[in-house]
């Protein structure tokens, strides 16, 4: 009997505990090559409309995290890991426990001269 009692409160407390916020960055296939990290704070979100500038698409980011976690913070992280210079196309959706944000990471090329 203690022993059921010890397995029902564990899994009670695990199913409590918050988990650590999941960020995914896939590179796409037709990425020309890997481009160097750049930091979070270099990385802009693109709402609305798509940038005006010349750019190449590098992947995804996705990011499923709580409420007391900065989903967008999260999201230009996972951009920066690709080596975005930006991050388009950004959907938040609220999920049970927390938001899943998810985003197109992408590179400015120079305009041809």
């Amino acid at each position: 009997m203690i022993r059921w009692l010890f397995v029902a409160a564990t899994l009670a407390l695990t199913a409590c505990s918050p988990l650590a916020a999941q960020t995914i960055a896939i590179r796409t296939a037709d990425t020309p090559e890997a481009r160097p990290p750049t930091t979070a704070d270099h990385v802009e979100l693109v709402l609305g409309m798509a940038p005006t500038r010349p750019y190449t698409v590098l992947g995804v980011v996705a990011v499923e995290s709580h409420f007391k976690d900065d989903p967008l913070a999260l999201l230009r992280a996972g951009g920066a890991r690709l080596g975005a210079d930006a991050v388009m196309r950004v959907r938040l959706e609220r999920v049970p426990g927390g938001v899943s944000t998810r985003g197109v990471a992408i590179a400015y090329v120079a305009a041809p001269h």
